[in-house]
């Protein structure tokens, strides 16, 4: 269930990411010593050819002004920003999962026995699993405060 709600949130992250970036451009440089750029000099506007790249379709000012503006047509691939921007977001749902199996784990343990054979097989197969999460976490500690002595204290790197 958790799986398939990820993968619904992720296809739906791609889906809206898709909408929002152009893949190709024109942008148009012009001088800033005229009165029409007292706010800007760049301007950018989606475009789908380099027909469509000139002044006075991506300014949208007079022709005057278009003299001295030097404008170029972009293509870029946004598939591979889009691609960052979902491995991103899916480590830090992992993250966010195991937080909350963290924190949940604390709370598991104090739980009310149950009565019938059924809950109690489950309970056992939910505990292994935990119990083997728990040692490897303990053992990992202990290894990692016996590697912290030996560089620290006794001043040793291979032990």
């Amino acid at each position: 269930m958790n799986y398939a709600f990820l993968f619904c949130l992720i296809a739906l992250l791609i889906k809206l990411s898709a909408g929002q970036f152009s893949n190709s451009r024109c942008i148009c440089v012009c001088p800033k010593d005229t009165e029409y750029t007292k706010i800007r000099n760049v301007f950018i506007k989606v475009v789908e050819s380099t027909q469509n790249c000139t002044c006075s379709k991506a300014v949208g000012l007079p022709d005057i002004f278009c003299l001295r503006c030097q404008c170029k047509f972009q293509t870029r691939n946004m598939g591979i920003n889009q691609g960052v921007v979902i491995f991103v977001l899916v480590v830090l749902a992992l993250l966010l999962l195991y937080l909350t199996y963290s924190i949940y784990e604390k709370y598991a343990r104090k739980e009310l026995p149950r009565n019938s054979q059924m809950q109690n097989q489950q309970n056992l197969n939910t505990e292994s699993i935990s119990n083997r999460i728990i040692r490897f976490r303990t053992n990992w500690k202990k290894q990692l405060t016996e590697q912290q002595n030996n560089i620290y204290v006794r001043h040793n790197m291979l032990s």
